[in-house]
């Protein structure tokens, strides 16, 4: 039977962590997925550790060379065989509802491409930080102000694998392929993000200079997509990006660490969601 979720995820250097993520999947109250890994031209044994699964819907394929996220989100698309497609990346954590509740509202609301879900911020070591803060969930309050980005977190999409072949990742846009993707095709999508938090997001390391990566390029989707779509109004967000990088650099400079990456814990956790948590790492840890 061909599985109806094909979750891709991309992993470069994730051995000490592709694991938990894997067995995360295997704790989904819904089963009828396939997973395919493609290693990223890793150095560290991550692959090997996923053909230690004994697991006939996970499926590996390991790249010689480092050709970036995009470019193996893009390679993963035409190996799926799902009707829908969700993301994953495998320093992450699913919580046991994930899937069910993703392919439920996708087959409730068939108008909607592409749905994320709120989300858990843990460190490095897995402990639980703040939740993410979102601008809104229906595609009006997720799409309002493109020029400024998209609150619509990129590891929690699931959506239609219709739409992922319509919209393919640019691979040129580093560290920014979610929202150029987004940046191309809002006009013509339908998104809706779940307000109920189904996934932990390791945020690890991020600097001003990797932040300053990702609005350099954004700035280039800005002034791509201004002239594409004949819509001026998206230059707004040029200078928009300038600013924040340079407030992240001089936070950084005065030792402020972090700093780029606050908003990821500006709302509260709800203890059920916390409790949540802990039973899924007890989960993992027990197997």
């Amino acid at each position: 039977m061909r599985p109806l979720v094909s979750i891709l995820m991309p992993m470069y250097n994730a051995a000490d962590c592709v694991g938990d993520a894997i067995r995360s999947l295997q704790a989904q109250t819904y089963t009828n997925w396939e997973l395919i890994v493609i290693d990223d031209g890793s150095r560290d044994g991550g692959a090997d550790i996923v053909r230690d699964f004994d697991d006939a819907r996970l499926r590996l394929t390991v790249g010689q060379e480092n050709r970036g996220l995009p470019a193996r989100l893009n390679q993963a698309v035409s190996l799926a065989q799902g009707a829908f497609l969700a993301r994953m990346d495998a320093d992450d954590l699913a919580f046991p509802e994930r899937l069910a509740e993703q392919v439920d509202f996708l087959l409730r609301y068939p108008l909607v491409d592409v749905v994320a879900t709120d989300m858990l911020i843990v460190d490095a070591v897995g402990q639980p930080g703040g939740r993410e803060k979102w601008r809104g969930a229906s595609h009006e309050e997720v799409t309002a102000k493109p020029w400024a980005g998209f609150h619509f977190n990129h590891a929690t999409w699931m959506g239609r694998a219709g739409w992922f072949r319509r919209y393919p990742y640019r691979e040129d846009a580093v560290r920014t392929e979610d929202d150029d993707l987004m940046l191309r095709s809002y006009r013509h999508s339908r998104f809706h993000r779940m307000e109920r938090v189904l996934y932990a997001y390791r945020v690890d390391g991020v600097t001003a200079g990797s932040a300053w990566t990702a609005r350099r390029h954004f700035m280039r989707s800005l002034w791509r997509e201004s002239l594409a779509q004949r819509n001026p109004r998206l230059l707004f967000g040029i200078p928009t990006q300038l600013v924040k990088s340079l407030a992240e650099r001089g936070a950084e400079l005065v030792g402020v660490r972090g700093w780029a990456q606050r908003h990821r814990k500006g709302a509260p956790v709800p203890e059920p969601v916390l409790e949540r948590y802990r039973s899924l790492r007890q989960v993992l840890r027990a197997a």
